[in-house]
């Protein structure tokens, strides 16, 4: 009996050991305070990107409405929306940018091309390390730099 409860005592300890994260998480070298500013700022600009993206559709609509009066209101007023929007948006990331660079933030830093760049091969590095590899991973790894610099 004593040798069952052995072999089930290292049955645990070697699962344990198994559900051990050995890889660093996603942004770890990085402190709270910059991960805010990250996502803030990245929340902005997808918001943003968005409003952009309603003004096209809006547009879109309003050359298809073929002269239908309801459509060409729906159209208008969809993009008087996304402008008004993205307006705000822009206005809110403006009043963040200034109050937080008043506290020692910085939400400008990260609206670079290139620091956004990072940020993605961060993420992918992250993920392909994370994930079990096998042998079609293995042949990718080399090409896991999204963009490349």
């Amino acid at each position: 009996m004593p040798s069952n409860l052995v072999e089930i005592s290292n049955l645990i300890n070697t699962s344990q050991r198994g559900l051990e994260i050995s890889q660093p998480l996603i942004f770890s070298d990085m402190g709270t305070i910059e991960l805010v500013q990250m996502f803030i700022t990245y929340a902005f600009i997808i918001v943003a990107g968005l409003s952009v993206v309603y003004i096209f559709l809006g547009g879109i609509q309003f050359i298809l409405s073929a002269g239908d009066e309801e459509k060409i209101k729906k159209a208008v007023n969809g993009v008087r929306n996304s402008v008004i929007g993205l307006i705000i948006v822009l206005l809110s990331f403006t009043g963040i940018s200034i109050i937080g660079n008043s506290f020692g933030f910085n939400f400008i830093g990260y609206v670079s091309f290139y620091q956004i760049r990072d940020s993605i091969n961060q993420v992918i590095q992250s993920h392909i390390q994370s994930a079990p590899i096998n042998s079609t991973q293995q042949q990718s790894t080399s090409s896991s730099n999204f963009f490349q610099k």
